[in-house]
């Protein structure tokens, strides 16, 4: 199993909405040529406005919002030419028949706000964020799990996430040694189930898909057995298909969970 990447068409659906985002940036600056510097003397930021053409003049803080108009204007400029050059890439690949492009678009998307200095940064909202940010925003995203009663288990991860059974707490640990973002017991919409907890929510960083990650543990069980069949086949009727956006592993009391089948899988889903 080869690396997946999301449908060419998805893509320029996501690419066209930024550049829209981007042309609204451009066209909502000030009228003229007015072009901001931004200089760091001593640790500490000064803005000055350049208008057309002629000397500059310092920028007071009370005009902190004309100064992120102008940086804003500014970086989404740059973020067109790249956000273009993107979508043709993923149309002529389109036309060539393709289904599924075999680059990834948002290293390319983050560039022209990586490029920025620090102090630039401080005044944009960017479109796509480098991965360097965007996985630990991810990561650290507050959402409301799933409660544990008075009697269950305390089983923690190495890195102090509490799970649910000690397969759990196998799998957690693995994750963070391959080195995958994950999100312990993430909600999520299931038409036909409602809001589920799902065991793990894992983040492909490089396509920033979220892969939806579910252990059945007691499959000698048969309302368990059945329930777990019903759950894959709505998983997959709402979108999420197994070995692409939907992963999971079996276990029972005569088969254990194989923890090297487990890597090798991962391993292929999140090659790079």
């Amino acid at each position: 199993m080869g690396k997946i990447i999301q449908p060419i068409t998805a893509q320029l659906e996501i690419v066209d909405r930024l550049i829209k985002q981007a042309e609204a940036a451009v066209e909502n600056r000030p009228a003229g040529e007015d072009i901001l510097i931004v200089a760091v003397k001593n640790n500490y930021t000064e803005w000055y406005l350049k208008q057309n053409g002629k000397g500059r003049r310092y920028m007071k803080k009370k005009e902190e919002p004309l100064a992120r108009m102008l940086a804003q204007a500014a970086y989404a400029k740059g973020f067109l030419k790249t956000a273009q050059m993107v979508w043709e890439s993923l149309r002529k690949l389109q036309a060539s028949g393709l289904q599924r492009s075999a680059a990834c678009m948002y290293e390319a998307l983050a560039a022209p706000f990586e490029e920025l200095s620090p102090a630039r940064k401080a005044l944009v909202e960017p479109y796509v964020l480098p991965e360097k940010e965007f996985v630990p925003a991810w990561e650290n995203a507050a959402y409301e799990g799933l409660p544990f009663a008075e009697d269950d288990p305390e089983i923690f991860t190495e890195r102090g996430v509490r799970v649910r059974s000690k397969s759990e707490k196998m799998i957690a640990d693995k994750l963070d040694i391959l080195g995958i973002p994950y999100r312990y017991e993430y909600p999520v919409y299931i038409r036909g189930l409602g809001i589920i907890h799902s065991d793990f929510t894992l983040l492909d960083p490089a396509e920033r898909t979220e892969v939806v990650f579910e252990h059945f543990g007691l499959m000698e069980d048969p309302a368990y057995l059945r329930n777990a069949l019903r759950k894959i086949d709505l998983f997959e009727r709402n979108g999420y298909f197994l070995g692409d956006t939907f992963l999971c592993t079996f276990e029972s009391r005569e088969h254990v969970l194989d923890m090297k089948h487990f890597e090798q899988m991962i391993r292929e889903r999140f090659s790079k």
